[in-house]
């Protein structure tokens, strides 16, 4: 740290100081600024305070203005693994006006921390944290808001909860002055490691996809140990137990955006499965149910609507329509799912009742739900699957 810094740090901590906050240790740095630990006095709490400093200096106003963007975008959303934003502020330097951020202290070490020393999670272990950081990711792409940066040195684990960290790449997608893209056309973001090929290629044309990918690469890393994943080996590469992931993995890093997940809710709704029945994915006895409902494999009318899940009595270990694992089991309890499931979620034609959604027999969990219109309460195509049939309809 040079003695300009110091001196400036020394500012930070009497400005602070006047704001009822006390600044101790530091916990670490990155391009854009440093963190430090805080004491908010007033309501004897820890805070986290991140300050525009460091290797950052002489300043340049593209650096800075992503440095202060992240509190504006992480204000406009909250969630359990997203960072609360406590105030902003800024010290004189020189002319300069420096930034800083307080926002809320989250106790723990990073996931990757986490990797150095296990090298790689449990099914069940990785499947939790995924989940809980998808649940984040989906609030923020319902504000239109994206991270572009996600990796497991900005995933902090603490009690229990997955929190994602260091929102410097954030952008808005919808127009608001200040928070849009900052990025020229043309221009590559994030760590090649984990950013997808489209953000690699031109970061200004991401969409929320390209946090998926990312997602997707952190999922395998904790599986695997490592990131370097071949889509066409993927069981192999997991290996035993995990294996049964590769289709979940195959999807989100895919490197043609359209045929990843969507958006974090399905790509969520796919990883649940695996929470409570991890430990049980070594039971292949029983009847089964592939709960991809775009499996090609699935009950399909001559017209294209979707009739049903597939759904076999003894089946294989894998689905051979879509590659997923076959259900057995209630997610919630792990009760095994009863041969006259078929009975409620499967048609064959149209003489048959409706595909209906499937509730687990010992615990009312809802295993399945079948996709319908919103509007008219019909079966759908496969396109109408991703609409929104509550305000447009389906094709009928």
């Amino acid at each position: 740290m040079t003695e300009e810094t110091d001196e400036i740090i020394e500012r930070f901590r009497e400005h602070l100081d006047r704001q009822g906050f006390t600044l101790s240790r530091k916990l670490g740095s990155g391009s854009f600024g440093t963190v430090y630990k805080a004491e908010q006095r007033s309501l004897g709490r820890s805070v986290a305070v991140k300050i525009f400093t460091g290797d950052s200096f002489p300043i340049s106003p593209d650096v800075k203005d992503r440095f202060e963007k992240e509190a504006r975008l992480l204000s406009k959303v909250e969630h359990p693994s997203l960072p609360y934003v406590v105030t902003v502020g800024a010290v004189k330097s020189d002319e300069r006006q420096i930034p800083y951020i307080v926002m809320q202290f989250i106790s723990g070490g990073s996931l990757d921390d986490l990797l150095v020393r296990e090298k790689k999670l449990p099914l069940g272990s990785a499947s939790e944290i995924i989940v809980q950081l998808l649940g984040g990711l989906e609030a923020l792409h319902k504000r239109q808001v994206l991270h572009r940066d996600i990796k497991p040195n900005n995933i902090l684990l603490s009690e229990g909860r997955a929190v994602l960290i260091d929102f410097s790449l954030g952008v808005s997608l919808k127009y608001e002055p200040g928070l849009t893209r900052g990025t020229m056309k043309g221009q590559g973001l994030g760590v090649p490691d984990y950013a997808s090929p489209e953000q690699q290629a031109d970061a200004q044309s991401c969409d929320g996809r390209a946090d998926l990918y990312s997602v997707g690469v952190v999922l395998f890393e904790l599986l695997a140990g490592h990131t370097r994943f071949n889509l066409s080996d993927l069981e192999n590469q997991l290996g035993t137990g995990a294996e049964a992931l590769a289709s979940v993995i195959r999807r989100a890093c895919q490197a043609d955006r359209e045929q990843r997940y969507s958006n974090a809710a399905e790509f969520r709704d796919a990883l649940d499965v695996f929470l409570v029945a991890g430990s049980h994915l070594d039971q292949e006895e029983g009847p089964g149910l592939c709960v991809n409902r775009i499996c090609s494999a699935a009950s399909w009318s001559t017209g294209s609507y979707y009739f049903g899940p597939r759904f076999e009595e003894n089946p294989t270990k894998f689905c051979e329509g879509c590659g997923g694992r076959f259900l057995r089991r209630c997610p919630k309890c792990s009760a095994p799912l009863p041969a006259s499931s078929r009975n409620r979620v499967t048609r064959h034609a149209k003489s048959e009742p409706d595909a209906g959604s499937l509730f687990c027999v010992e615990c009312g969990h809802l295993i399945f739900e079948a996709p319908v219109c919103k509007t008219c309460g019909s079966l759908l195509k496969k396109a109408d699957m991703s609409a929104n049939t509550e305000e447009g309809g389906c094709e009928k």
